[in-house]
């Protein structure tokens, strides 16, 4: 094993490799699909001392093989592995579609000399335009940072279709950009942090989420864990520091949110909408703006009633009308009386 060459994640192209990685395994999670609990295998995120990230794979068949071999946050050097495209595979770590492949002759030893070279976290924040143009299409997860606001109680959802309930938790975090997103938490995710201990430290926390899902439902972005996901406290990471200064200490704690304080907000169809300015729009290029949701403040001065803000409409179907000089006609049914839509 020696003699083999050592090589770096970018390095690698498909097929099975002859040469050795050291990676860090950033994180390790058991792959779950939800509600069904159908158990898919082991994946974890693996990064070098370069800090080239890539998504890893461990078959269902094997996983119990390496299970107890592997340990969250350890270098190992990785003999007989496989590099492939990601396949159907959804919900990698990273946007990358190059995947790390564990086979039964894999073989992994722990590295412990020379491992300070690694990092010990790995992120790749989304911003919140990312945030909004993203959905159930990608196919990698989405990891967010910001301040968290508030968070609700455990409540009892009921799932559509008869699959059964589910508890579930939601987050408030207010990004660097200044708009505030809410994130709700699952079964099992709800009890993997005390959220509880949070009221008590007498400041907001900056929390990093890594690991969610996001998707698009009657208008609303649903910002979601899964079984990937993983909340991690002031971490020690160059983006809390700047959000500490963009957003200073002003004395308010961390707020437990009732039932009755959310669903207001939850039924709002501009939650997730950009707050922006009408000056601001004029200048937006369209495809930048696909995908995206806007807010304007702005008070009504007159109505331009000659402007034509409303337009006629025929009283018998939807064809098309046109304006003669004997009144309205239908294309279909003839002369009309218009109605004002």
């Amino acid at each position: 094993m020696a003699t083999m060459s050592q090589r770096t994640l970018s390095e690698l192209s498909h097929g099975g490799q002859e040469g050795s990685i050291v990676i860090q395994i950033v994180r390790m999670w058991d792959c779950v699909v939800y509600p069904s609990q159908e158990f898919m295998g082991i994946d974890f995120l693996a990064i070098d001392s370069e800090e080239f990230p890539m998504h890893g794979c461990i078959p269902l068949s094997i996983a119990d093989d390496f299970r107890l071999k592997l340990t969250e946050g350890k270098v190992y050097r990785i003999v007989f592995f496989e590099i492939g495209p990601r396949y159907q595979i959804n919900h990698l770590a990273v946007p990358f579609e190059t995947v790390l492949y564990f086979h039964v002759s894999t073989r992994i030893n722990e590295v412990t000399q020379g491992i300070e070279r690694f990092p010990h976290l790995y992120f790749s924040f989304a911003s919140y335009e990312q945030l909004m143009s993203r959905n159930q299409a990608s196919y990698h997860l989405t990891d967010i940072i910001g301040v968290l606001q508030a968070f609700t109680d455990v409540r009892l959802l009921t799932l559509p279709n008869n699959k059964g309930t589910v508890f579930k938790r939601d987050l408030f975090l207010t990004l660097f950009g200044g708009q505030t997103v809410q994130v709700t938490l699952f079964d099992p995710k709800i009890d993997e942090f005390d959220f509880m201990s949070t009221i008590d430290l007498g400041y907001k926390p900056i929390l990093a989420v890594a690991g969610l899902t996001l998707r698009d439902h009657q208008g609303l972005k649903h910002i979601n864990s899964c079984s990937a996901t993983k909340i991690y406290m002031n971490p020690s990471i160059r983006e809390k520091t700047q959000l500490k200064i963009r957003f200073p200490y002003n004395g308010s704690p961390v707020r437990m949110l009732s039932v009755a304080d959310i669903e207001p907000l939850s039924a709002c169809p501009y939650y997730g909408a950009y707050n922006t300015k009408i000056a601001s729009l004029l200048i937006m290029n369209p495809p930048a703006m696909k995908g995206l949701k806007f807010k304007v403040t702005a008070k009504i001065i007159k109505l331009q009633s000659k402007a034509g803000w409303y337009y006629h409409s025929g009283n018998c179907c939807s064809a098309g009308i046109e304006s003669t000089q004997f009144g309205y006609e239908c294309q279909v049914h003839g002369a009309t009386i218009p109605q004002k839509k």
